[in-house]
């Protein structure tokens, strides 16, 4: 407890772990005082390690070989903090990048019971588990500053989860089946059940950068995770640019978001600094025709102009440094036309998706990926020559950094 009589969660969920508050920055081990996270008694632990010790023995790209983890622990250990740190105001980490680090999604077993990752353990009252499962986004998490905002932050950190979901499920082969989002209701969530896997595991089409290692250690790079409104901490180091293996191991994660959360009207745009240090740009999506080529500069400098400060030893901010900026755009005033606001949310969950799938390749290939919402819409959709009418859903950045997991707020 702190001096003032708040448990080390009150203050990781009220103040992110502020640096004035350091008695409360747990260190490796430490005990966590989940009191009041979730409702209900300590039923059963999430019996993370064997998921874990899975992860550790599959390599990257992979599906595991026979795995026997039940589904529950299989997403318990997805969601788990993995990382508790002294340094940088973000001291706990999971493998999921989250606003101010407040992890505001919830893992609940259609039974009733109610994951809490703080304690790594399933609360609630037991009755029969099934392989059901929801996720729930929990607003009242989010910092009030963020007003309004908060309605599209909770759907873009559902769909971060959602894919979170589905990808750790493939390694163990399983997968997401009977999603049933309800997105309008309140909390929002998405409901899913959990089937095995027949056949071939997608996974396994998947190129792999040498030496990713296993997938616990890329979900360890990985576990540094922050999704802030600007990009203050954004340290990148200077580089030779991207490969093309590199890129192509990048792309081959930029899969659309399941057909239960509508049809995908966003459209996908991939701005990318090449082995030669020349920008290129790749488009794809409804409405705004598909677009291959060089980026120029100048418009390069526009989408930049402005995000996330000074170039200060404080606060980072290399942006010019970065490798890949992806951005995934939408004419929401059409969308709501024709579907209302179920399918405004739907497109929002679906972004998270995709820039989700993104983390894991970039984490393999030794690089940083941090989602933004700071970009303005006008600067964007005219630098990329997009219609008026789109609105950025989501972006993120991609490149070197010059270490992983500490003082990198993702």
């Amino acid at each position: 407890m702190t001096a003032d009589g708040l448990s080390a969660i009150d203050v990781a969920r009220r103040f992110g772990i502020a640096k004035n508050v350091a008695a409360a920055v747990l260190t490796p081990g430490a005990e966590i005082d989940s009191s009041g996270a979730t409702p209900g008694p300590v039923v059963r632990s999430a019996a993370a390690g064997a998921a874990e010790r899975v992860l550790a023995a599959t390599p990257y790209g992979e599906a595991a070989v026979a795995p026997r983890v039940a589904p529950d622990a299989v997403l318990a250990n997805a969601f788990r903090v993995r990382r508790y740190e002294r340094s940088g105001e973000y001291a706990f980490h999971a493998a999921l990048p989250s606003v101010r680090a407040k992890y505001p999604v919830a893992l609940r077993d259609r039974d009733g019971l109610v994951y809490d990752p703080w304690a790594d353990t399933w609360n609630g009252e037991p009755r029969t588990t099934t392989a059901d499962f929801t996720l729930e986004g929990w607003a009242e998490r989010l910092p009030d500053f963020y007003g309004p905002l908060r309605t599209v932050l909770i759907r873009l950190e559902i769909g971060f989860a959602l894919r979170h979901c589905a990808e750790m499920l493939a390694i163990f082969r399983q997968r997401i089946a009977d999603i049933d989002p309800g997105l309008t209701e309140s909390p929002p969530a998405v409901r899913f059940s959990v089937a095995q896997e027949d056949g071939a595991v997608p996974l396994e089409r998947r190129g792999t950068p040498a030496g990713a290692g296993s997938w616990s250690g890329v979900l360890g790079r990985r576990s540094a995770g922050r999704m802030p409104r600007g990009l203050p901490g954004m340290y990148l180091t200077a580089s030779p640019g991207c490969t093309g293996d590199e890129l192509r191991y990048i792309a081959d994660w930029l899969l659309p978001a399941p057909n239960a959360l509508g049809d995908n009207d966003s459209t996908l745009t991939v701005v990318y600094r090449t082995s030669t240090d020349r920008w290129r740009v790749i488009r794809r999506g409804p409405g705004a025709g598909a677009v291959t080529g060089e980026f120029p500069s100048a418009s390069l400098d526009r989408i930049l102009a402005g995000h996330g400060g000074p170039n200060t030893a404080r606060n980072g901010n290399y942006l010019h440094r970065a490798e890949l900026l992806v951005f995934v755009t939408a004419d929401l005033l059409r969308i709501h036309r024709l579907g209302g606001e179920d399918a405004v949310y739907r497109s929002y969950v679906a972004a998270g998706w995709l820039i989700q799938g993104l983390t894991y390749p970039a984490a393999a290939a030794a690089r940083i990926l941090r989602p933004t919402r700071s970009f303005d819409d006008v600067s964007v959709t005219s630098a990329l020559d997009l219609p008026r009418e789109h609105h950025v859903l989501l972006a993120c950045v991609v490149g070197r950094s010059p270490q992983q997991g500490i003082e990198v707020p993702l």
